[in-house]
């Protein structure tokens, strides 16, 4: 059987590399799954590099057979990120644990957390949190009186918890700065910010500034309720703010409240411009290869026998798909056009439809700590 993790990898780091050789010293004969973000990404942004860039470096340094998380799944909030992510493990039919690195990787005190969320009690009291106008990770920290919801890898760490299905599991210790410090070995939006410092060629959402505005600006109040996390009468704020803002961050920062975090009102702002409704939430309707190695190869061949979805290798691999599923690909082939267009220099398109599995054959390096 095989071991999952959940990912971005935007970009991969060094904290990465670590927590993929942890899994391997750990489970040395267990192939490596990452289910990983495609073009987009849960802060509400593109991904720095496109998911076939970043699926043959994740194989490059560790993983065995990387599985792509659709757009509307990726930019999900941590709840919604994790069970899409867990399902996509399940759905595998070989995975039976789950990777994870947190802050605080104590295996008893994080499912004891994740058991109480999963008490309908303690989620009513957390909707009744929110409704005095706090965030939902701030709700559940009051509830439950676990300080460990602090982080944001502890946060995830307990949603993954909560859908796992009773896969066993293995946290790893995060290494490094934290989450968004400057540490530019080990937090992904330090390497993000040295990388637009250095203005090197990298895809942002920023990018496409005016196209984005011009989307919003011309969306009617029904069109908004369609988009997920819509509610509460934000409709009406962004159509307020979005008729004087000049920027996406002006934008941002107008709609803004304690009850709105900066990331949520991202996702929102992402949604609205890919066109992300309801409907493409429902469930993960297929299972993306992106990339693989010799044994990740093997891990597919097992996955064709026993998967309780559809698996995607090429383009024609889609052309049987069932009606939603086949919808859902034909959105993320104008989403991968959307997202070569956010490069500095803009790509061509057709990405999705040209693209096949890659293959990857350099031997990983198993004694390695990190990566170069």
């Amino acid at each position: 059987m095989a071991v999952a993790i959940i990912c971005e990898l935007n970009p991969l780091h060094r904290g990465h590399k670590y927590l993929f050789d942890c899994v391997h010293r750990q489970m040395p004969d267990a192939p490596l799954i990452a289910v990983m973000s495609g073009n987009f990404v849960q802060r509400g942004d593109a991904a720095v590099f496109d998911k076939y860039t970043r699926a043959k470096t994740a194989v490059e340094n560790g993983a065995d057979l990387v599985i792509e998380l659709p757009t509307p799944f990726a930019t999900l909030s941590a709840a919604g990120f994790a069970k899409s992510g867990t399902d996509i493990i399940k759905a595998t039919g070989i995975a039976d644990a789950i990777a994870f690195g947190a802050e605080t990787p104590d295996e008893k005190q994080l499912k004891k957390t994740a058991e109480r969320l999963n008490d309908p009690a303690v989620q009513e009291q957390v909707k009744a949190a929110m409704k005095s106008g706090v965030t939902y990770a701030r709700a559940v920290q009051t509830v439950t009186g676990s300080c460990i919801l602090e982080t944001p890898n502890n946060v995830l760490a307990v949603e993954y918890l909560r859908h796992c299905g009773g896969m066993n599991v293995l946290p790893v210790g995060r290494i490094g700065g934290g989450h968004d410090s400057g540490d530019e070995q080990y937090s992904a939006g330090a390497v993000r910010r040295k990388m637009a410092q250095k203005n090197e060629d990298f895809a942002a959402l920023s990018r496409c500034e005016r196209a984005v505005l011009c989307k919003l600006r011309t969306m009617q109040t029904h069109d908004s309720l369609q988009i997920p996390d819509v509610t509460e009468g934000l409709e009406h704020r962004f159509a307020a703010c979005v008729k004087s803002a000049r920027t996406l961050d002006e934008l941002i920062d107008s709609v803004k409240s304690k009850r709105y975090t900066h990331a949520r009102l991202r996702r929102i702002v992402l949604r609205a411009f890919l066109g992300i409704t309801h409907e493409d939430i429902k469930e993960v309707p297929y299972l993306h290869i992106l990339a693989f190695n010799e044994r990740g190869r093997q891990a597919l061949h097992e996955m064709g026998r026993r998967a309780c979805l559809p698996i995607i290798t090429k383009h024609r691999d889609t052309l049987e798909l069932p009606e939603n599923a086949r919808r859902l690909y034909e959105k993320e082939c104008v989403w991968t056009d959307l997202h070569a267009m956010m490069y500095k220099t803009p790509r061509p398109c057709g990405r999705e439809q040209t693209s096949s599995v890659i293959k990857v054959t350099a031997k990983w390096n198993k004694t390695a700590e990190i990566w170069p």
